[in-house]
């Protein structure tokens, strides 16, 4: 079996406003994992393939096994996704101590054999196959026993409000946020759907500029981006989120404050997906 192209969901933030669900509108949450999406193959002779999401192949035997005795009962073939956390809880930021699947990768090229280990964790939340809705897929999921290594991901049905609210419960908790979803959805290769919602917090800093970076093409003329240091002194550049009428104030950066809001910090201490929120003191 090869791998099936991710159905992914959509930002919050980025929904259509004739998308954007209603307040009693029912989906399963989820806490969303900061780790690495893989997908784990088994087909009707129960063989095993695991998928990076970039769909290389790795293989785990130990954990294969694993595989094979929790989903013995659930008819082949099937698709399960999950988030991969190595030796960490899969907290916001957390995803950069999770770098082993490039090392899986190249001992299943090699030909060594890895079993695996109780710091390799599957977070399971879905199981595709054809015909299958996500509603029963997360009912099959409950049924399931867990192990150390697979991980059944809690979902709860909760009105689009309460969703948005476990959300921000969560991020305040240090997770990355929720992941919602509709029940009655099927699988859609490859597509990214308005009735998966990403709910994702993003972590804040203030950093201070020393240098402004003029833009190429239509920005040609104006500030492309704003060259920046971190409060611990790495530097980074941000251009997502300035208006404009922000990007034509060319020299009123520099030396001054700015607060940036980005998705997690690189294993350098880098700001990654950095946007740019508003100068220091400025609603």
């Amino acid at each position: 079996m090869s791998m099936i192209k991710q159905m992914k969901g959509k930002d919050s933030t980025k929904l259509p406003a004739s998308k954007r669900p209603s307040d009693t509108d029912v989906f399963y949450t989820s806490k969303k994992y900061d780790g690495n999406y893989v997908q784990i193959a088994i087909d009707i002779h129960d063989i095993v393939t695991f998928y990076t999401s970039g769909g290389k192949p790795f293989y785990l035997g130990d954990i294969a096994d694993d595989f094979r005795a929790t989903f013995k009962d659930v008819v082949k073939p099937i698709v399960i996704e999950a988030e991969y956390l190595y030796n960490c809880l899969g907290k916001l930021g957390d995803r950069v101590h999770s770098a082993k699947l490039t090392t899986y990768r190249t001992n299943l090229a090699s030909g060594i054999s890895t079993p695996g280990s109780d710091r390799d964790i599957f977070k399971v939340f879905n199981i595709i196959r054809e015909g299958l809705s996500r509603d029963f897929s997360i009912k099959l999921l409950k049924s399931l026993t867990p192990t150390k290594s697979i991980h059944i991901v809690e979902h709860t049905l909760l009105p689009y409000t309460f969703a948005v609210e476990q959300a921000s419960k969560w991020a305040e908790a240090g997770w990355e946020g929720a992941f919602l979803v509709a029940p009655h959805i099927y699988y859609k290769e490859g597509k990214r759907i308005n009735e998966a919602i990403k709910i994702k917090a993003r972590a804040e800093l203030t950093a201070k500029v020393f240098a402004e970076e003029e833009g190429e093409g239509r920005l040609e003329g104006l500030i492309g981006a704003l060259i920046c240091h971190t409060p611990a002194g790495i530097k980074f550049s941000v251009g997502s989120g300035l208006s404009d009428n922000e990007r034509s104030q060319r020299g009123d950066y520099v030396d001054r404050l700015v607060e940036v809001e980005y998705e997690q910090l690189s294993a350098t201490g880098v700001p990654l997906q950095p946007v740019f929120k508003r100068l220091k003191g400025q609603l």
